[in-house]
């Protein structure tokens, strides 16, 4: 029996501080074999709470499907068949048709159909195009440049393959911006907040989300003389 860690909770653990990330998927984890719960003090507790549900009807609906698959198994050898067995049609021939399912061949089937969404995706992004297949503007966009300038600039680890990060910088794209904007705005916060209370807002989610045109701004006018201090507001940071 496994856990199934699925790609949003991933996703949110990669906009945690990365000295929480660990502990949060572990907790995941944990908790997906054998049902342990961390601290309620955990910094990042809320987002296991809600996760927790998740992984609770992901397991109850295995477990259902097992017991489905059992029920059906235990019909069919009464019915006097098998699975991976034939039976010759009705017209007495040599023709033959499979009775139940092999699951070594629905295991390479679905492999098959994993990787085939895979090479899409990839032949999206080599295209220009974003997750919905619409073709991007001046694509194809510089993912691992905006991402790696961030990670770089701020010591930080975020993927410029996480789907998240890629929708958030799709929506700039098409809003006109472009890599210098991208370069601007990271390297105007990270000069501004690295080493203070704000530096955990140095992610994807914060930089690149629906304050990227202010921070843009701002970056523009840092460079032309500097901005107003304390325009920013906290509060509005951490309820994105």
């Amino acid at each position: 029996m496994g856990v199934t860690i699925q790609e949003d909770m991933y996703e949110a653990a990669e906009f945690m501080p990365p000295e929480q990330r660990q502990p949060f998927i572990a907790a995941l984890v944990a908790f997906g074999l054998s049902g342990v719960l961390p601290d309620e003090g955990e910094p990042w507790y809320p987002t296991f709470h809600v996760c927790r549900r998740r992984l609770e009807m992901s397991a109850k609906r295995s477990k259902d499907g097992r017991k489905s698959v059992a029920k059906r198994w235990a019909n069919r050898q009464e019915e006097g068949t098998s699975i991976g067995t034939y039976k010759d049609t009705d017209e007495g021939t040599n023709d033959r048709c499979r009775v139940g399912t092999n699951s070594t061949e629905v295991s390479r089937g679905e492999d098959e159909v994993r990787m085939r969404s895979g090479e899409e995706s990839s032949k999206r992004i080599e295209s220009g195009t974003d997750d919905g297949g619409s073709p991007l503007p001046d694509g194809p966009v510089p993912y691992g440049a905006i991402v790696g300038r961030l990670n770089q600039r701020a010591g930080a680890d975020y993927r410029p393959s996480s789907r998240a990060t890629r929708r958030l910088i799709d929506a700039r794209w098409r809003e006109g911006y472009r890599l210098p904007d991208f370069e601007a705005v990271v390297d105007a916060k990270c000069s501004e907040w690295a080493g203070t209370e704000m530096a955990k807002y140095l992610r994807p989610q914060t930089l690149f989300g629906t304050k990227f045109e202010a921070y843009r701004s701002q970056a523009s006018m840092d460079r032309g003389g500097g901005a107003p201090d304390g325009w920013y507001d906290f509060a509005s940071l951490d309820a994105e």
